[in-house]
């Protein structure tokens, strides 16, 4: 009760009428901002857990935003305290009553660290349904964050493939709706943002403008912390979770000719610099260099620490032929 939505950016529920009829002005309230992602606004909804008076509208936000997925980063009982109320059917049940909703769970897969579950939620004033896949974190400790990125990141990998293109906006939330919600929100766009061709995240100017749109988002300095762990094992060749997945790094050799007089790519960035652009029908494509290819040697020296400008004067003392270290990334 003490985080309240930003104003300008508050979720607005449909008024409702009251007893007698009239317009019931507060009917429109729920504690939920929209929060923008990597170049898209509104991208996410942050909302605080469903209480047991915020049922009815926490189903009728969803119906009304038409929210395809829910993330849900915070256990019902942690440390002897009530964190959440569980708002949806337990295994056993068919199907539960949120006032002109009927939410009826389909399926349900233990993942791990995580739990899946789909969802059919019903209006019954108009005869429509909406299936909704619900993504329920359950390894985060009770205390602190976890020791290693590794399941977070697999689990926002499997959030993002079961929500694909879709432009609904991904409702997240744990017991405020700022904490742990600001900490998977700014991952999620930072994975994005060292996915772009520039292949770099400003973390604190995410989390200023996350807290512009949910006030508190990322509430404690050890998820600050962690957001910085998490985006540099995402970047660390080698960790299984990281863009580069279980890709091996390969050795290309580049020589020019009266054919190819050119190596044909261009490169950016630093530590390590990274294949920006591949000259169709050039010497690179030809010998394999794919876009994204992150440079890790040239000609046997370590160039994971160099600058742009360092690795471009390897590659051009080298002459007419250099010898490539290449490591390619994954989609998100």
């Amino acid at each position: 009760m003490n985080v309240l939505p930003n104003e300008a950016t508050r979720v607005r529920l449909e008024i409702q009428a009251d007893e007698t009829g009239a317009p019931d002005k507060t009917s429109e309230f729920i504690n939920a901002n929209f929060v923008s992602g990597y170049h898209t606004a509104k991208r996410y909804i942050a909302a605080q857990g469903p209480l047991p008076n915020t049922m009815d509208d926490f189903w009728r936000m969803l119906w009304e935003q038409q929210i395809e997925c829910i993330v849900m980063t915070t256990g019902l009982i942690e440390g002897n305290r009530r964190k959440c109320h569980r708002y949806w059917p337990e295994d056993d049940e068919p199907q539960v009553q949120y006032g002109n909703m009927t939410v009826e769970l389909v399926d349900s897969e233990d993942c791990g660290e995580w739990v899946k579950s789909v969802m059919k939620l019903t209006n019954r004033e108009v005869g429509k349904s909406l299936q909704i896949n619900h993504f329920w974190y359950t390894g985060w400790p009770d205390h602190g964050v976890p020791e290693t990125a590794g399941p977070v990141i697999e689990f926002l990998r499997a959030v993002r493939k079961a929500t694909g293109g879709s432009p609904a906006p991904i409702l997240v939330h744990c017991s405020a709706g700022i904490g742990r919600t600001g900490t998977f929100m700014s991952i999620d766009i930072g994975m994005q943002e060292l996915q772009s061709e520039w292949r770099v995240t400003d973390i604190k100017g995410n989390v200023t403008k996350m807290r512009q749109e949910r006030g508190g988002s990322v509430q404690t300095a050890v998820q600050y912390k962690f957001i910085h762990q998490a985006l540099e094992e995402y970047v660390t060749p080698g960790e299984p979770h990281s863009m580069f997945g279980s890709n091996k790094p390969r050795e290309v050799v580049l020589e020019t000719s009266d054919q190819y007089p050119y190596l044909g790519f261009t490169a950016r960035g630093s530590h390590p610099a990274f294949v920006t652009l591949v000259d169709a029908g050039g010497l690179a494509e030809v010998k394999g260099v794919k876009q994204g290819d992150h440079i890790l040697e040239v000609n046997g020296v370590n160039s994971m620490r160099l600058s742009h400008k360092q690795t471009v004067e390897a590659i051009r003392k080298a002459g007419s032929r250099v010898v490539l270290k290449l490591l390619s990334k994954v989609e998100y």
